[in-house]
């Protein structure tokens, strides 16, 4: 018997968001990215934010495949049991916010957020395995 991952009915969304712009990317359950990362301007406004980054992942969302899971990589200091930005000088309109939930609400996706180096520690350690 042989065990494989989905990686044509299954899709995770992993989203970057930096001071001036966001990545937004679509893979497998194996990894392999679908297709290029969209890049957009990050916007100065929460909610421009906000609808910035439904619009990549809805416009990649396909009926045929599902979403498991959005993974966000935020920077500044956050509470991972609320899933909330504390505090961001580089994205100062995040404080007190979770856009974690923000986009839940938006896509209907489970979605999580980690602090931008402990995303990074946790894929190092899947790429070291």
């Amino acid at each position: 018997c042989r065990l494989r991952l989905a990686t044509r009915t299954a899709r995770v969304f992993g989203i970057v968001h930096e001071p001036h712009r966001s990545l937004v990317v679509s893979a497998g359950l194996d990894g392999t990215f679908h297709e290029p990362p969209s890049e957009l301007p990050t916007s100065p406004d929460y909610d421009g934010f906000i609808d910035g980054l439904v619009r990549p992942v809805s416009n990649r969302q396909d009926p045929s495949t599902a979403t498991l899971v959005i993974g966000i990589s935020t920077p500044g200091l956050m509470d991972r049991a609320s899933q909330q930005v504390l505090l961001s000088p580089n994205l100062a309109m995040t404080n007190d916010r979770s856009p974690a939930r923000d986009l839940e609400a938006h896509l209907d996706v489970p979605c999580v957020m980690l602090q931008e180096s402990h995303a990074l520690h946790s894929l190092l350690d899947t790429l070291r395995t």
